[in-house]
């Protein structure tokens, strides 16, 4: 049996506690905020089959790969009877109708050809669009299912802990102090840190890699519209529609006005960390929000109705480079056979990470 640390307590950090946890392993998870999932996770909600990565086929893959297990393990936080409906845009998209349905044709992904002047409410200035059965969830209910199933693993969960060193200490295996606790030494240490995994793999003297930290702001919105809808306007700078918990509610995030500011760095800076630090902390909202709803609006006229009710806001990480791809994959990368990190792609990626981080361990995985 290995002592094993888990850095983050993200959808990723604790999926992989309770996969290590259930398979006997002593666990113990350092989150730096004061409870689980409460970052980069709460403003995921969409369970993606890989309908909205038509320039990357690898992440659509990893998608398929991990939406069936994500389906059976946490289902009860899957809202029902929402319809997912992808349109491309008639300019400016990076992708075009035939070669949107080539993608998902290649992947046998199920969709039904739609009128977007049908489809309610109406999608303007759009070449094609397509129903899928693609599905939401509330995060809310998934952090509570995912918890729960933490807690029973009889995994070690410590909030309010932030991970200031790492380090090797001889023959006792990984030490890792918290501005709270003496140094513990682990037999391995998993790094699910998200977007702060390059600063603690530095701490190791393992090499690291330039990422694309972006700081992402998101507008709720409140709608008083008869049916949920999650809506996609692909390939570029466009918006995602997607429920958001309560009935009414909804998330809009919008490529080129919900990126607040980008970096090129090995590091990220940590006062993003911080909302009263952040990029958006100076930036006049109201006025934001109309060039969000501007944008928006061009596609979804409905939109005009809409209420802004509250931002969801952090910061998040890609890769670097990339801007000729939509590429977003999750990786394991094992550093040493005992310090591993998890570049997080998509939140249902997580269960299939999970698996690969317990096999890189030399853990069996039933």
């Amino acid at each position: 049996m290995m002592n094993i640390a888990v850095i983050g307590g993200g959808a990723f950090g604790v999926m992989t506690a309770i996969r290590l946890a259930e398979m006997g392993q002593t666990v113990s998870v350092f989150e730096r905020l004061p409870g689980l999932m409460q970052g980069a996770s709460v403003n995921a909600n969409r369970l993606h089959m890989g309908f909205h990565y038509p320039r990357h086929a690898e992440t659509a893959r990893q998608c398929l790969r991990g939406a069936r297990a994500f389906r059976e393990d946490f289902g009860a936080a899957i809202i029902p009877g929402v319809s997912n409906a992808y349109f491309i845009a008639s300019e400016g998209s990076l992708t075009s109708p035939s070669d949107y349905l080539a993608h998902c044709n290649s992947l046998d992904l199920p969709y039904r050809i739609i009128d977007p002047d049908g489809f309610r409410p109406p999608v303007r200035n759009v070449a094609l669009g397509v129903l899928t059965d693609e599905v939401v969830y509330t995060a809310d209910i998934l952090r509570e299912l995912m918890i729960a199933r933490l807690q029973r693993s009889g995994a070690r969960i410590l909030v309010d802990r932030d991970v200031i060193d790492i380090r090797r200490n001889g023959t006792r295996g990984i030490e890792i102090s918290t501005r709270q606790d003496n140094p513990a030494c682990f037999d391995a240490v998993v790094n699910c840190a998200y977007a702060d995994i390059n600063r603690l793999t530095a701490r190791m003297s393992h090499r690291i890699e330039a990422r694309q930290y972006e700081y992402a702001a998101v507008p709720i919105i409140e709608l008083d519209w008869p049916e949920l809808v999650s809506i996609t306007i692909l390939d570029g700078a466009f918006l995602s529609l997607l429920p958001f918990g309560e009935r009414g509610r909804y998330l809009l995030y919008h490529v080129a006005h919900s990126v607040i500011a980008q970096s090129d760095a090995p590091l990220l800076d940590r006062a993003w960390l911080d909302p009263h630090t952040s990029p958006f902390a100076t930036v006049d909202r109201h006025k934001w929000f109309e060039r969000h709803m501007e944008a928006c609006c061009h596609f979804i006229p409905a939109l005009r109705a809409a209420k802004l009710t509250g931002v969801v806001q952090g910061p998040r990480m890609v890769l670097a480079n990339r801007e000729d791809t939509d590429e977003r994959p999750s990786m394991v990368t094992a550093h040493a056979p005992d310090y591993l990190t998890v570049f997080a792609g998509k939140i249902d990626h997580c269960t299939w990470v999970a698996d690969e981080v317990a096999t890189r361990l030399g853990l069996v995985v039933g």
